[in-house]
């Protein structure tokens, strides 16, 4: 009985007509997985035994993608379909494009050139599914595992080592011992991987299961690719906690952040940046490769970060002032919350390593921590009220909000300039502490 997965309509039509000239067709990859999983794949690749020019010569409106490795981009309604003709590689003298490049026509030749099982399988509605290396057991038991040998897998591609933990945190799957194997004697070879590479395997592991990150450090790669965080132990650092149990709990902290790429960033640099200071870590996120605006909002994070927050209104609208966001005040908050949760489960976990006679001695000390932690989780509770109220009420804690601006100063005698901004923030803070004098007449008599 022939295994059937619903294949998009172009897609079929494009497989069917290579088919239709003699040649075979399938629908290859992580299109495969992600229908195997019952999700909805991104895009469908092609894999075939018809050679480049055979695909020009059968579609009409074709581009040449990258000839030389077998792929030809059929174009169909505007939409851009990639077909690539069966190969096999040579070798990986630069660890990530093959050397040479041999046409076969056998599409279990292909297949075994790819990296984990789980995305070496093939479909057409002909043959069914094709899965010569246990793709579809692997997805059922949720392992990750490679094609064959995994260190020669991760020669040819030391970015697969990244790939393949990523896979683990998106997916929820656990690494095959030997391929995690080959990964911690591997783990060297991260470092010839560009940054900008590295930087999209690891936000998107931070960006699904951030205590995946974890695995990175286990199997040595974190180490090659932010040697930064493991120098803190030799540094003559203010420090609570050492370099392993800062990133073990950022990753802790990031992973009860929201979704949100800087508030994630934040998490994990949390602990890091209180060690080491804000303008180290700005200058390792942007080693990372991370554009200017999620830095600066990370930063922002950081720097209130590891601070109490007020639940007194004029406190939090001059933070809120500071800010220039209640977006901002929100993260803040989240990012607090799960900071706070993470120092008590980390100072919890310490405690349980120790003997009997030492945990006698300290037991009160955890348990007044727990209190306390409890009280700021209600602190932070009362502060997002606090906030809505703000908001609700439509109070002002910016410039723009102020009944009052720039020309209106200016049409009152003071000369244009720094001036003006600096007497828009003097009223602005005047105006927090007392939201009744917001209304034009009252502000204009303040600057008399």
């Amino acid at each position: 009985m022939i295994f059937l997965i619903k294949l998009p309509e172009t897609t079929e039509y494009i497989i069917e007509k290579i088919e239709k000239n003699g040649f075979e067709a399938f629908a290859v990859g992580g299109c495969i997985r992600d229908s195997l999983l019952g999700r909805v794949p991104n895009d469908w690749d092609i894999a075939t035994s018809a050679k480049p020019e055979d695909i020009m010569n059968i579609f009409e409106n074709t581009v040449e993608t990258g000839i030389e490795h077998g792929t030809v981009t059929v174009v169909i309604d505007k939409e851009p379909y990639e077909v690539t003709t069966y190969r096999i590689d040579g070798d990986y003298t630069d660890g990530r494009h093959p050397d040479s490049v041999e046409f076969t026509e056998n599409i279990e030749e292909d297949l075994s050139r790819r990296d984990f099982t789980i995305n070496a399988m093939a479909y057409n509605n002909s043959t069914g599914l094709v899965d010569v290396f246990g793709g579809r057991d692997d997805l059922k038991n949720k392992v990750i595992r490679c094609v064959g040998d995994p260190i020669k897998r991760f020669e040819e591609d030391a970015l697969r080592m990244m790939r393949g933990i990523r896979f683990s945190a998106q997916l929820e799957f656990s690494i095959e011992n030997d391929t995690f194997k080959a990964i911690e004697e591997m783990s060297d070879l991260i470092s010839a991987v560009s940054i900008e590479r590295i930087n999209v395997e690891f936000t998107k592991t931070l960006m699904s299961d951030a205590k995946k990150i974890m695995i990175y450090h286990e199997s040595g790669i974190l180490k090659n690719i932010l040697q930064e965080l493991y120098k803190i132990d030799s540094e003559d650092y203010n420090r609570e906690f050492s370099a392993v149990e800062m990133i073990k709990m950022g990753v802790n902290c990031a992973d009860l952040c929201k979704k949100d790429l800087a508030c994630r960033l934040a998490g994990f640099f949390i602990y890091i940046n209180e060690a080491i200071g804000l303008e180290n870590t700005r200058k390792i996120l942007k080693k990372m490769r991370y554009d200017n605006k999620t830095i600066s909002k990370a930063c922002e994070l950081l720097k209130y970060g590891m601070r109490n927050i007020s639940n007194n209104k004029e406190d939090l609208k001059y933070l809120l002032m500071k800010l220039d966001s209640v977006e901002m005040l929100e993260d803040l908050i989240d990012l607090k919350a799960a900071e706070v949760d993470t120092y008590l489960e980390e100072r919890k976990s310490k405690f349980e390593e120790k003997s009997e006679e030492e945990k006698k001695i300290e037991s009160v000390g955890i348990e007044v921590l727990e209190a306390f932690t409890v009280e700021a989780l209600i602190v932070l509770n009362n502060v997002e009220n606090t906030l809505k109220e703000i908001v609700d009420n439509g109070e002002c804690f910016r410039v723009k909000d102020l009944d009052i601006n720039g020309k209106d100063l200016i049409a009152a005698g003071i000369k244009p300039g720094k001036e003006i901004g600096e007497m828009l923030n003097k009223i602005l803070k005047e105006v927090i502490k007392n939201p009744d004098i917001n209304k034009k007449e009252k502000l204009l008599e303040m600057i008399k």
